[in-house]
């Protein structure tokens, strides 16, 4: 399965995104990773810098499923989406 890694622009960022993806592609070798892909993907990770999560709203990710990170409390749950789509 294909999984778009998504940056929002940066603008309030409040943990470091760039090391969470290398963590994600890390954790979960069986996927294939791509970095802000333009065309749509099976599976979207946007990692929002902030709250805020913009570029979740924005409507300029295409994929079928996405899961929108807004800070490292939602770790556990990113990986949870992740397991469950592994399992399919």
């Amino acid at each position: 399965m294909t999984v778009n890694i998504k940056y929002c622009g940066g603008c309030n960022p409040r943990y470091d995104r760039v090391q969470t993806a290398k963590k994600i592609m890390a954790m979960f070798p069986e996927f294939t990773f791509l970095i802000n892909e333009k065309s749509c993907t099976d599976t979207a990770v946007i990692l929002c810098g902030c709250s805020v999560a913009c570029v979740a709203k924005d409507g300029k990710v295409s994929a079928k499923q996405a899961f929108a990170m807004k800070g490292p409390d939602d770790w556990e749950s990113l990986c949870f989406f992740l397991e469950q789509l592994g399992e399919k």
